[in-house]
Order: structure tokens, then sequence, then C-alpha cells
């Protein structure tokens, strides 16, 4: 007789650390479901260098005034605009940029890039940064091909 007791309170405490288990995988799976950051499409960069619109060679041409477009001979040399996250959820975004010398880092809007410039806005193709009061647009590059959607 005691050794049936003995045993039922075995089953009894496993049965309760398997439900237990149980209880704390599902939570732990739906936790990450409700959860999860976005997902994040990366490109691969292409092998060739990618080719200049004629309106990019205009521009860069200075054709119509002279100075760099959108006050980009303001930007501290080597800054490169090399990714961005777009916000979701109400988060902040961010932008990756790159530093002659020092590497890339990930820099959350209404932060500083370098010191005295403030990255104020993001967009899919492009990030203003802010100096002295004025706005200055920093270009994606691009890194793969267009591609032609509507060919078949």
């Amino acid at each position: 007789m005691n050794m049936l007791v003995f045993s039922q309170r075995h089953l009894i405490a496993m049965l309760n650390f398997a439900s237990l288990a149980a209880f704390c995988a599902l939570a732990a799976h739906w936790t990450w479901i409700v959860f999860a950051p976005d997902p994040i499409a990366l490109l691969a960069q292409a092998e060739k260098a990618p080719q200049e619109s004629r309106v990019d060679k205009i521009v860069a041409g200075h054709v119509f005034g002279g100075g760099a477009p959108n006050g980009q001979s303001r930007l501290p040399p080597g800054l490169r605009l090399d990714g961005i996250f777009a916000p979701a959820r109400g988060k902040p975004g961010a932008a990756i940029f790159t530093e002659e010398g020092r590497g890339s880092r990930a820099v959350l809007v209404g932060n500083e890039v370098v010191p005295g410039f403030l990255l104020e806005a993001i967009a899919a193709d492009h990030a203003v940064l802010l100096h002295d009061g004025e706005k200055t647009m920093l270009r994606l590059r691009q890194i793969a091909p267009d591609l032609d959607l509507e060919a078949k």
C-alpha cells in the first residue's frame, strides 16, 4: 500500500513538471512571435559598379549651378551611408554609416553621426543630417542592379 502511494506521488510530480515545461515552452514561443523584430532584407553587393543615370550625371557636373548638390561638400570627408533600418511600430529608425578609418556603426534617429552632425530623419533611400541648422541629404549607395519587374 505504501509503495502504491509513493508511485502515485512520483507520477503526479512528473506530470506537474511536464505540464510546467510545456507551459514555459508555449509561453516562450508566443512571446517570440508577438515581440520578434521585423525581418530585414539584405541585398548582395553587385559585381560591377552601378551605372549613373543621366540626371545623376547632370547633377554631378553642376550644369545648373556651382557647388555640390544638397550641401554634400559640408559633409565630413569619408562619411558614407550604407544602410537604413526603417522605423516600425512607433520606434525610431536607424541608419548605418561608414567613416573612413573608423568602420561602420548604426545610429538611431535623433543621435549624432559625427560631432556636429545629427541624424534628423530617414527615408527609404536617404538620410537627413542636421548641421548648424542646415539640413543635408545623404543618399543610400545602390549596391544591387535595378530590376525590371514588368519584363516577362
